[in-house]
């Protein structure tokens, strides 16, 4: 079981980690409890020691799990995605356009496009794209 090492004496498995925020020298990492655990390494430190078929960067200051994704949409040029504990992430435009394309290579899934959030993609869609084969999603 892989584990990220956050300090000398803490550490979480990968699976447990919904997302890592950046407040500004410091990662707070969020788990599937709903702790929040402060790192005194950067959000680019931790990131490097995280498996990247099973993380992505959407911005400066968030990397999440993509096996806890609830909903994911496009909206212009900008990529949203909510996590399954309701978090709203908003991906940066250089990051939506290549999450696009790493959805689609890696997953064989292509982004809907959505006016509006009334009406998202959910997980059981998803899943049905065979995207739960390598996200673990349920």
């Amino acid at each position: 079981m892989p584990l990220l090492h956050l300090n000398q004496k803490k550490q979480v498995p990968f699976f447990n980690i919904t997302y890592l925020e950046s407040d500004d020298n410091y990662t707070n990492v969020h788990t599937v409890s709903n702790t929040k655990i402060l790192s005194s390494y950067t959000i680019g430190v931790l990131y490097q020691r995280l498996d990247q078929e099973l993380f992505y960067r959407a911005n400066r200051k968030l990397v999440f799990n993509l096996s806890f994704i609830g909903e994911i949409w496009y909206v212009g040029a900008y990529v949203y995605v909510t996590l399954l504990s309701g978090k709203r992430i908003e991906f940066s435009r250089r990051r939506s356009s290549q999450f696009k394309k790493f959805m689609k290579s890696n997953h064989g899934f292509k982004i809907p496009y959505r006016y509006s959030s009334k009406r998202l993609l959910n997980t059981s869609t998803l899943a049905n794209k065979n995207l739960a084969l390598k996200c673990n999603w349920a």
